[in-house]
C-alpha cells in the first residue's frame, strides 16, 4: 500500500532538476483549467541558498520565444508572486483558482517560464529561466495583421491571418461581412482594402464537433497626419487651458530624428476607444504630439493613455512623464483605504499598463506655515526617514504624528527617502517611475503637503532624495524606444543609455547629455519646490550623472561634463529658492567634490566605518578626522553621518561583534554610542542621521533583506539606555541651536581623534570668533575608567554641560576622572538653552531669582524657579544671582 501511494504521489509531481536546484509541479503535467503548485528548492550552490529574505518568481506564459501575462516588472515586488516559505530551503506559489484565471489568459498555455529571485532582483536561484509543460485542450484561435499595432492609412490593403490550434473550420470577416473560409485547417489567411476612416472590427472564427470559439480585433483607419504647431504658450505634459478644455503634448523623437508613426489619446472621455477623432497632430517644430479635448467635467478626475503606432511594432500605451497621479494595475487594489480613501479604480477592463490621471478643478491645499525661513545649510542637523519603516502604519499621515518627537530631538530638517511614484508599495524607493506623482502607498498628496507645513510649522526643513540616475521600466520615455531582446532602452532611445556606461547603475540609466532629459528634471525640481514647498533635494547617485565610460576604479575621476550638468541641476533649485539645499551622494576626487561645492552643494561624507569601529570599542580604522572639512574642502560643504539609509547600524555592530563589555551590557553600549554622538554633533557643519539611530536602532541592515522591512521598535524610547542615548542626542543639538556662532565656520575647531589618541582620550576644542566662548569635549573610547589629562583654553570655573556640575581649572593641563565609554562636554559659560531654569546649578528650593545685566542694573526680579522659562533675554552677558529658602545665594555669570 506504501508503495502505491508512493507511485501516485510521484505521477501527480513533475521533477525538474538543476545544478542550483529542483522545480517541482503538482499537479503532473499542470493543467490550464486546474490549480496547480509550483515548489522551488535551491541546491547548495544557488545564491538563494538558506536565503533569509523574502523570495518572488517571475512568471509567464511563453509562446515562442515571448513571454505574456507577466504580472509584475523584474523588480516589482507585487504579492501575488511572492513564494511561500513551506520549510527551510522549500518555497512554493499556488496558482488558483486556476492557471488560466491566475494569470488571466485568454489564449493557450502550453509552457510556463519561471525565474526565482530576491525582493531586489540582485540574486536568481537559478542562473537559466526554467520552464514547465501545461496541458491545455481547448480550442482556441487568434487572429494576426499586416499591421503590428493594427492602425492602417487610408487606401491600404490589409493581410489577416486566422490560426487555430487544431484542425477546424475557419472564416474571417471585416465590420460582420466574411471576407474568406476553409474547412478543416489550422490556418487562413485573407487580404482587404479599407476605403473609409475610422474603426473597424476584424473577426476570426473557429469550430468543430467541440466546440466555436472566436477573436476580434479593433483596428483603426487613421487620417492622413496633420502637421501643425502645438497651441501657444502650451508646453510638455497636461495643458489646462479653460475649465473644459485640456491639450496634452508629448515629445518623441529618437536618435535618428524620427518619430511614431502615428499617435492617439484613449481615456475615460472616449471610452478608452481608438477613434480618429482623437488622433493627434505632429508638431515638426517642437518634436511632438498634441491634441485638445473639449468638453471636459472640470470636477471628475479622467484617466488616459498615449497610443503610439508603428506598422512595424506592436502599439506602445504609455501615460504622460509630467502627470502628477497615475493608476497601477499591479499594485493599488493593495493600498488600503486608510492610506488613500477614494482611489479612482484601474479600469482594467479597457487598457493595461500604467494609466495617468489629471482634473481640471484640482484639490487646493490651504497652506499654514507661509513664512518659513529654512535653516542655514552649514547647522542643519538632518533626521534621514523611509516613510514604510518609520511607524506601523508605514503612511506619511502616521510620520506626521511623530514630528514633535524629531523636533524635541533637536533635528531642524528631515530628509525623505524616494517618495516619487516607484514600482511597486513596498520599497525604499529608488526604483522610479514617474517624477511629478508622490507614491499612493503612503497617502493623498494633501496627506504630503500637511506633512510638509507640519514641519514647517516646528521649524523642520523638508529634503527629498531623488533619484535622477535612472529609471524603472514603466516610464513613458523607457517604453517609448525599447528593446525587448535585450530588455533594455533602445540604440535608438534618445534620453536613455542602452547599456549603463558606469558601473553603479541600476535600473534604465538616463542620457543627462540631452538637453531634454536635463530640462525635464530642471522642471521636476522646480515643481517640487513651488507645488509641495520642499526646501532641497539629496541626489541620488550623482556620480551617474555622465555619459563618460568608466570602471569603478576610474568613475571617481574629475569629469567636467558631470560637474557641468550638476550645476545645471543646482543653480535651478538656487533660482527658485537660494536658500534650498542641493546634496550630492557623489564620492568623486575632491577637485571636482570642491567645485561643485563652490557652486552651492553639500556633499555627502561617509564615516560609518569609523562610526563602527568606535561603536565596537577598536581604536583601529576608527578615525573620525574624515568627518571635518577642514582645509581640503569649502566650508560647511561636507554632509556628514555615522550612519545612513545603506550602511549597517553602528548600534548593530556593536551588540554583534563589540569587545566584551559592551556585547554585554546594553547601558554600556549606549553609553559608547553618546561617545559617538559627542564627536559627532559638536563637528562644525551639516549633519545627517538615520531614523532611530538616536536609540541605538540595532537591527542589522540586511533583516528580511537589505530593502526588505524592519521592526518598527518605538518601544525602545521606553528603555532607560536608550532614552538616554536620545537625551544625549537631544542635549547636544539643542547646544549647537542655542550657540550656532560656536558650531559655525568663523570659529576655530581643533580636534584630536586619530587611532593613536584612543587610550590618552580623544578631545575637541572649540572657541567662537569672538574668542567669549569655548568648548571642550574629552571621551574616553576605552573600556577602562581612569583619569583623562584634559588641555583647557584658560583656567577658572567650567561647566559640564550635561549634569549641571562645575569643576576648577587651575592649570591649563589637568587631570578629569572619565568612565569608561563616557565622555564630557565642558563650557567656560554656562549655557542657557530654552528658558534659564536648567542653569541654576543647584537642587535648592529657591526663594527669588535676580537678573543683572553686566554693568550691575536689575533687570528681572523673578519669585519662582519655573518663571526663569518665561522670560526672554537679549544677546549678551548677565549675572544671575539665586537666593535659597534656606537662606544661602548663589551667583551665577551667563552669556547669550
Amino acid at each position: 500500500m506504501k508503495k502505491g501511494l508512493l507511485l501516485f504521489i510521484l505521477c501527480c509531481i513533475s521533477l525538474l532538476g538543476f545544478a542550483q536546484g529542483t522545480v517541482t509541479t503538482s499537479p503532473s503535467p499542470l493543467n490550464a483549467d486546474l490549480p496547480g503548485k509550483i515548489t522551488f528548492i535551491p541546491s547548495s550552490s544557488s545564491p538563494l541558498y538558506n536565503y533569509s529574505g523574502d523570495i518572488y518568481v517571475h512568471i509567464g506564459v511563453i509562446n515562442g520565444s515571448t513571454w505574456l501575462y507577466v504580472p509584475a516588472d523584474w523588480n516589482t515586488n507585487l504579492d501575488k508572486c511572492k513564494m511561500t516559505k513551506e520549510a527551510a530551503n522549500t518555497w512554493s506559489i499556488s496558482l488558483s483558482p486556476t492557471i488560466r484565471e491566475w494569470f488571466g489568459a485568454t489564449g493557450p498555455i502550453t509552457k510556463i517560464g519561471l525565474v526565482f529571485r530576491n525582493e531586489n532582483g540582485t540574486l536568481k536561484g537559478i542562473s537559466t529561466d526554467t520552464f514547465v509543460s501545461v496541458t491545455d485542450n481547448n480550442l482556441y484561435v487568434s487572429l494576426s495583421g499586416s499591421s503590428a499595432s493594427g492602425v492602417y492609412e487610408i487606401g491600404s490593403t490589409a493581410t489577416f491571418t486566422a490560426t487555430a490550434t487544431s484542425a477546424s473550420n475557419l472564416s474571417i470577416s471585416v465590420d460582420g461581412i466574411n471576407i474568406a473560409s476553409n474547412s478543416a485547417s489550422t490556418s487562413l489567411t485573407a487580404t482587404y482594402t479599407f476605403n473609409s476612416i475610422g474603426s473597424h472590427v476584424v473577426k476570426a472564427t473557429a469550430n468543430n464537433d467541440l466546440s466555436t470559439v472566436s477573436v476580434t480585433s479593433n483596428v483603426i483607419v487613421r487620417n492622413p497626419i496633420v502637421t501643425a504647431t502645438r497651441p501657444t504658450g502650451t508646453v510638455e505634459g497636461i495643458n489646462i487651458i479653460d475649465n473644459n478644455t485640456v491639450t496634452f503634448v508629448f515629445y518623441d523623437q529618437d536618435t535618428s530624428g524620427n518619430h511614431k508613426d502615428c499617435a492617439f489619446l484613449i481615456g475615460d472621455f472616449n471610452n478608452w476607444t481608438l477613434s480618429s477623432d482623437y488622433q493627434m497632430k505632429w508638431d515638426n517644430v517642437n518634436k511632438c504630439w498634441w491634441q485638445t479635448v473639449t468638453g471636459l467635467d472640470p470636477n471628475i478626475e479622467y484617466g488616459f493613455q498615449y497610443y503610439f503606432c508603428s506598422t512595424t511594432e506592436s502599439p506602445i500605451r504609455c501615460a504622460d512623464p509630467y502627470c502628477e497621479k497615475i493608476l497601477d494595475p499591479w499594485n493599488d487594489g493593495y493600498i488600503s483605504t486608510d492610506v488613500y480613501p477614494g482611489l479612482k479604480p484601474y479600469p482594467f477592463d479597457k487598457t493595461s499598463d500604467p494609466v495617468a490621471v489629471f482634473k481640471i478643478n484640482k484639490t487646493n491645499y490651504s497652506w499654514q506655515a507661509t513664512n518659513f525661513i529654512a535653516p542655514d545649510a552649514q547647522h542643519l542637523r538632518v533626521y534621514e526617514l523611509l516613510v514604510r519603516d518609520f511607524t506601523t502604519d508605514g503612511a506619511i499621515k502616521a510620520a506626521t504624528a511623530k514630528l514633535d518627537y524629531i523636533k524635541s530631538l533637536g533635528m531642524n530638517a528631515i530628509e525623505l527617502m524616494p517618495i516619487q511614484e516607484f514600482d511597486g508599495n513596498d520599497s525604499w524607493g529608488y526604483n522610479p517611475n514617474f517624477y511629478f506623482a508622490p507614491d499612493k502607498a503612503y497617502g493623498t498628496p494633501n496627506d504630503y503637503k500637511t506633512f510638509i507645513d507640519e514641519c514647517h510649522k516646528r521649524g523642520l526643513a523638508v529634503i527629498l532624495d531623488v533619484v535622477f540616475n535612472h529609471s524603472w521600466g514603466q516610464f513613458p520615455w523607457c517604453k517609448l524606444y525599447w528593446d525587448s531582446v535585450n530588455n533594455r532602452p533602445a540604440a535608438n532611445n534618445p534620453f536613455y543609455n542602452a547599456i549603463a556606461p558606469h558601473p553603479y547603475s541600476v535600473g534604465n540609466d538616463f542620457k543627462h547629455s540631452n538637453p531634454k532629459v536635463r530640462a525635464y528634471f530642471k522642471n521636476v525640481l522646480a515643481y517640487w519646490m513651488n507645488e509641495y514647498k520642499v526646501d532641497g533635494f539629496r541626489f541620488d547617485l550623482s556620480k551617474g550623472f555622465t555619459d563618460k565610460s568608466s570602471t569603478e576604479s576610474t568613475a571617481s575621476n574629475y569629469d567636467a561634463t558631470r560637474i557641468s550638468y550638476l550645476k545645471e541641476y543646482i543653480d535651478k533649485i538656487k533660482s527658485v529658492n537660494p536658500k534650498a539645499y542641493a546634496i550630492l551622494e557623489h564620492f568623486c576626487v575632491v577637485t571636482e567634490e570642491a567645485e561643485l561645492a563652490n557652486d552651492g552643494a553639500m556633499l555627502w561624507r561617509n564615516l560609518n566605518n569609523a562610526y563602527c569601529q568606535s561603536a565596537m570599542g577598536y581604536s583601529s580604522s576608527s578615525d573620525f578626522s574624515g568627518l571635518y572639512y577642514g582645509t581640503s574642502m569649502p566650508a560647511a560643504s561636507l554632509m556628514g553621518y555615522m550612519e545612513s539609509h545603506d550602511e549597517e547600524r553602528t548600534a548593530f555592530k556593536a551588540k554583534s561583534y563589540g569587545e566584551a563589555s559592551l556585547i554585554n551590557s546594553l547601558d554600556e553600549r549606549m553609553k559608547q554610542e553618546a561617545n559617538n554622538a559627542a564627536f559627532f554633533f559638536t563637528v562644525p557643519g551639516p549633519k545627517m542621521i538615520w531614523q532611530f539611530e538616536e536609540l541605538g536602532y540595532d537591527v542589522s541592515i540586511n533583516e528580511n533583506g537589505r530593502t526588505g522591512r524592519k521592526p518598527v521598535l518605538w518601544n525602545y524610547y521606553d528603555e532607560t539606555a536608550r532614552k538616554g542615548l536620545y537625551d544625549n542626542y537631544s542635549k547636544i543639538c539643542a547646544l549647537r541651536n542655542s550657540y550656532p556662532d560656536l558650531f559655525s565656520t568663523s570659529s576655530t575647531f581643533s580636534w584630536l581623534v586619530a587611532t593613536y589618541n584612543w587610550y590618552s582620550g580623544r578631545f575637541i576644542n572649540i572657541e567662537s570668533a569672538d574668542k567669549q566662548k569655548h568648548v571642550v569635549v574629552a571621551g574616553n573610547f576605552s573600556n577602562t575608567s581612569g583619569d583623562i589629562s584634559v588641555t583647557f583654553p584658560h583656567v577658572g570655573t567650567w561647566y559640564n554641560y550635561l549634569d549641571k556640575t562645575s569643576i576648577t581649572v587651575t592649570a591649563t593641563t589637568q587631570n578629569v576622572q572619565i568612565p569608561s565609554h563616557e565622555f564630557k562636554l565642558y563650557t567656560d559659560f554656562v549655557p542657557v538653552i530654552s528658558g534659564i531654569e536648567d542653569i541654576i546649578l543647584s537642587d535648592k528650593e529657591v526663594n527669588s531669582v535676580d537678573v543683572f545685566s553686566i554693568n550691575g542694573i536689575l533687570v528681572k526680579n523673578l519669585k519662582t524657579r519655573s518663571e526663569l522659562n518665561d522670560i526672554n533675554l537679549g544677546k549678551g552677558c548677565f549675572i544671575l544671582r539665586t537666593h535659597y529658602t534656606d537662606g544661602t545665594y548663589s551667583t551665577t555669570k551667563i552669556m547669550k
